[in-house]
């Protein structure tokens, strides 16, 4: 169920992502990944679909797979 957190634009939450990294600098380039991955079509309803933790994994690493196949390795 969405949660209402008072956005601007009235608008509900109903994805959370938690980022957690050891500096600023990794947990900007985290943060940039994610928001990329947020933009991609299907990505969002592809988490609301998931049926478990390791079909959110799943979809996370396809998708980094398909946007960042030039770009560095994941960060660890």
């Amino acid at each position: 169920e969405a949660v209402d957190f008072g956005a601007l634009d009235a608008g509900r939450t109903d994805v959370m992502l938690l980022l957690l990294a050891r500096d600023t600098r990794r947990h900007l380039f985290i943060l940039a990944k994610a928001a990329r991955l947020c933009r991609q079509p299907g990505f969002l309803e592809g988490i609301r679909r998931a049926a478990s933790s390791r079909d959110v994994v799943r979809l996370v690493r396809n998708t980094e797979r398909e946007l960042f196949t030039h770009s560095a390795p994941p960060v660890s």
